[in-house]
């Protein structure tokens, strides 16, 4: 039982294997893994693509054919904004009598300081 429980012929079986086995930390494989975990990270894919993207650099080669793809989609985004617009536009129509947009537009010649004094002189006159 004593010679089960000392500690002594399994140090020196690891002693004597120890040069002819790698820890599992310096083998290439295990570093290669550990590489490829740190590209899956969301967080360091990010911070590449920023990096490239503030130097102006982008994933895709430029191309006349790209070029031409990003024009016709601004149009494309630029007619369909017009349309619904004018679409739209006749569902927001505002009455020219309304109150509040004659209390506007009143308001509006009031803020002139010659305009504010021609009525205050008014006003205190009568």
């Amino acid at each position: 039982v004593a010679k089960l429980q000392s500690d002594v012929p399994y140090k020196k079986a690891v002693k004597e294997s120890a040069g002819k086995y790698f820890p599992v930390h310096d083998t290439p494989t295990y570093e290669h893994m550990l590489q490829l975990t740190k590209y899956q990270s969301d967080h360091v894919y990010k911070d590449e693509a920023k990096d490239i993207m503030q130097k102006g650099h982008s994933q895709y080669p430029f191309t006349p054919e790209m070029s031409r793809v990003e024009e016709a989609e601004k149009l494309k985004s630029e007619k369909l904004y017009k349309e619904n617009f004018e679409k739209q536009r006749a569902h927001y129509s505002v009455r020219v009598d309304h109150p509040q947009i004659i209390h506007a537009k009143e308001a509006d010649i009031l803020q002139s300081e010659n305009k504010y004094r021609e009525q205050y002189l008014k006003e205190r006159g009568q």
